[in-house]
């Protein structure tokens, strides 16, 4: 019976590995309050690998400097008057960027760099395009304005976006592997212009990684060419400390689950059920699940569930946990 019931962990374990997640709203923006350090290496020794289904990335090379991201209200920033429609700003080094998001996307507003460079876009710059998964691809237009401060001179910035979950896989960092990751190709194509005359014209590419613990990329890589330019390499890391795990991040098998069977079809039975508060169910999508809860009992009706993969968020009297439950 032991045998079959370590079985049962390790088909769980490898299908969370290679599932296909589905970003959105709730789960890939970064909140107010929020402050992150990220391992920096520019240029970095490595390549962003290959898209595909079922790639495994490794990072683990990359070597850098630690430097701060922090989330703040638009009312703490430098500028708030110049960017209105701002939900959350990101504070790094002395520079800022704004960003508005809603159920469709991501937004980038503009920045501003004090004393060198502001950016402010009338038709949005889309970060990021909600839902998304494996394959959906993405074609956007943007345009504004970039100021160079210093020099008081003031360029028409406008371009096209691509934006592609081109693969997903398992990511190598040099701490841990995080799987179930899901990798967001951004490709932006754009112009600066002063009156009728060409200033510049660049091609920005970053590789973004996902995964359902974290509200911001994992890890990223930056390619920007000015013109036929190789202007900079860019590759960095969400640091150990800032890492939200998952059972997708571990590479131990747990032998003590929260709950079982898993996968399941009927019913699951809990582990420890007397000190269990609340019970919370969410799709890959991000959508709660409306059910019955029933804390009398040590087990759940599931079968009500289509076949698939859901979060189950359990509230314990002294600690949450989060599992993958995959019904068959």
């Amino acid at each position: 019976m032991k045998k079959n019931y370590l079985i049962l962990i390790f088909v769980c374990f490898f299908s969370c590995t290679y599932a296909q997640i589905t970003l959105n709203q709730t789960t890939s923006v970064p909140q107010i309050g929020e402050s992150l350090d990220f391992i920096i290496q520019n240029p970095p020794t490595i390549g962003p690998g290959s898209a595909g289904p079922g790639q495994t990335w490794d990072l683990s090379g990359i070597t850098g400097t630690a430097t701060n991201f922090s989330f703040i209200s638009l009312a703490s920033s430098l500028e708030p008057a110049n960017f209105p429609l701002t939900d959350v700003v990101e504070h790094i080094d002395g520079r800022e960027n704004f960003y508005s998001y809603d159920s469709d996307e991501l937004s980038y507003e503009g920045s501003f760099i004090p004393g060198q460079l502001r950016v402010t876009y009338t038709d949005d710059r889309e970060f990021l395009k909600f839902p998304i998964t494996y394959n959906d691809e993405f074609n956007e237009n943007f345009d504004g304005v970039a100021e160079n401060i210093a020099y008081g001179q003031s360029f028409d910035r406008s371009g096209t976006i691509h934006i592609m979950a081109d693969s997903y896989g398992s990511l190598i960092l040099p701490y841990t592997t995080v799987n179930n990751v899901l990798r967001v190709r951004v490709t932006c194509s754009y112009t600066d212009y002063l009156g009728s005359s060409l200033i510049a014209s660049y091609v920005d590419t970053v590789y973004y990684w996902y995964d359902m613990a974290n509200d911001y990329p994992v890890a990223a890589y930056t390619v920007l060419y000015v013109g036929t330019t190789l202007y900079y390499k860019q590759a960095m890391y969400l640091e150990e400390s800032d890492l939200q795990s998952s059972i997708e991040n571990t590479e131990a098998i747990d032998e003590n689950p929260a709950f079982f069977p898993n996968p399941g079809s009927d019913k699951i039975w809990f582990s420890d059920y007397n000190d269990i508060i609340s019970i919370e169910i969410i799709d890959l999508a991000g959508r709660k699940i409306d059910y019955k809860e029933n804390l009398e009992s040590n087990y759940m009706d599931v079968s009500f569930l289509e076949k698939g993969m859901y979060i189950v968020n359990i509230n314990k009297r002294n600690t949450k946990l989060s599992e993958y439950l995959i019904i068959q």
